[in-house]
């Protein structure tokens, strides 16, 4: 871990299963709460705390109940009427919580 945890921006080319999780995996940047493809625990907690995080924030990111990774924008062409629709999402409270975190750092 480089710098132990990065926000990154995806753009897919597909819809298909796992596509984020496993690439982001192979390239060594896995998801925070990925349970199939993240980082252990131990080995998440180890490199945060060597990229100096504080211990109450790497406690609240190791403690993250899901994978971190959200649609903050959407959009497709519908199959049936061919209109494209679109669609954007605020972050969640616990993706917003661990943006926080990662601004600190900054």
């Amino acid at each position: 871990y480089l710098n132990a945890v990065s926000l990154v921006e995806c753009r897919l080319q597909t819809g298909r299963t796992h596509q984020i999780r496993v690439h982001m995996g192979n390239f060594k940047y896995p998801l925070i709460g990925d349970p199939l493809y993240g980082p252990q625990i131990t080995a998440l907690r180890a490199a945060l705390k060597r990229a100096g995080y504080e211990s109450s924030d790497i406690e609240t990111l190791c403690a993250l109940k899901r994978q971190m990774l959200h649609a903050k924008q959407i959009s497709f062409i519908h199959p049936i009427s061919g209109e494209r629709h679109s669609y954007e999402s605020e972050y969640p409270d616990d993706f917003s919580n661990a943006l926080k975190i990662l601004n600190k750092k900054h």
